[in-house]
């Protein structure tokens, strides 16, 4: 049975850990390849008492696991992603597969550091977990844009985790490493209708079955339409990959996806996984063959001050897409509705204001 409420969970598995070790959500071989590995970090802020920004070590940013989820983590997402994250900083080109393990892993580091601050900030949102980083690997469309910045200093950070939308829903995030930044998202039927995909139109719950919904899925358009996230603009490299969640393939649903237009761009139909689709500096968004590679840093480099508001603004997008675009709900508790919808227009408008403080800030610069 999974640990819910404030007790010590496995960050992977959800369980209570077995042979409890500990989990640094950004690994170790990350933190050494981005500058001395005892330095120290922000880690936000601590509002238990007066507000108190958390400074410690980057190797202290750890968290429960059970020794067999490391471990199996370790072998099987981590050491696939320190070489190609080490290929991409070299300006090496990446294969498909490459492309899809480095999407596992953002996946990981996304989760993790969602568990991660919930842990820390004692869940003031009150949130409680219905899955964990194993179960959300490779489980939803998912999207990566990569930029390069100018003249850039070892480091390490991300990017737009302690925002009140990001801690409801965490949908979008970013990365830097080095001289890298990497924006990842990933959501149910993210960009299934621009895709052409099977699409959800509205939701209803399962009666008994608490924060449990059946999706109401309709048939797609079976034509491409770019941008795949509506007034998303990042003139960088963007990969793409259209991923049938677990509850759409099943026999009420499963129909929809027979098509040929569909069952063309998956990769794996049982697993439901989709093909990657990349954009690069030249060529328009297209669907990513099997032995073609790419050099994810392809695009002109950054000047760090513009870029990084830039990004983050991007980031800021994504998450309150997410929240505008999901599903209505059907017959739901309006009471918990309610509650819902409060939290979520609350934050949207948190991210909305950020994002024009920024655009006044970066328009005064």
């Amino acid at each position: 049975m999974k640990v819910v409420a404030d007790k010590k969970f496995c960050i992977f598995c959800g369980e209570e850990p077995v042979e409890k070790t500990k989990e640094h959500v950004l690994p170790k071989w990350l933190i050494k390849m981005t500058g001395d590995s005892g330095r120290k970090g922000d880690f936000g802020y601590d509002f238990s008492n007066l507000p108190t920004k958390r400074i410690y070590e980057y190797n202290a940013f750890t968290f429960p696991a059970c020794k067999l989820c490391n471990s199996n983590f370790g072998e099987y997402v981590e050491a696939p992603a320190e070489i190609i994250i080490g290929k991409i900083l070299e300006h090496k080109s990446i294969s498909i597969i490459d492309a899809d393990n480095l999407l596992d892993w953002l996946d990981k580091i996304r989760i993790g550091l969602w568990l991660g601050f919930r842990q820390l900030n004692k869940n003031w949102n009150h949130i409680v977990p219905h899955y964990f980083i194993s179960s959300r690997l490779s489980e939803k469309d998912r999207l990566l844009i990569a930029y390069e910045i100018k003249d850039q200093n070892p480091g390490l950070g991300y990017i737009g985790v302690h925002t009140l939308a990001f801690t409801c829903v965490p949908a979008c995030y970013g990365i830097r490493i080095n001289n890298l930044i990497l924006i990842n998202a990933s959501s149910d039927h993210l960009f299934s209708y621009n895709l052409g995909f099977p699409y959800p139109q509205s939701i209803t719950p399962i009666p008994g079955e608490s924060s449990k919904y059946n999706l109401n899925i309709t048939n797609g358009k079976e034509n491409l339409n770019y941008p795949l996230i509506n007034g998303l603009q990042t003139d960088s490299l963007e990969i793409y990959q259209p991923i049938i969640p677990a509850y759409a393939r099943n026999e009420n649903s499963k129909t929809l996806y027979d098509t040929e237009y569909v069952k063309a761009r998956l990769s794996d139909k049982n697993s439901g996984k989709g093909s990657l689709f990349i954009k690069t500096e030249n060529c328009d968004l297209k669907q990513w063959i099997l032995d073609d590679k790419y050099p994810l840093l392809t695009f002109k480099i950054y000047n760090k001050d513009f870029i990084m508001s830039k990004i983050y603004q991007q980031i800021l997008f994504i998450q309150n897409y997410v929240l505008k675009n999901r599903p209505s709900i059907i017959d739901a508790d309006p009471d918990m509705n309610k509650q819902y919808n409060e939290k979520y227009e609350e934050a949207i408008k948190q991210n909305e204001t950020l994002s024009h403080r920024i655009s006044e800030l970066m328009r005064l610069s």
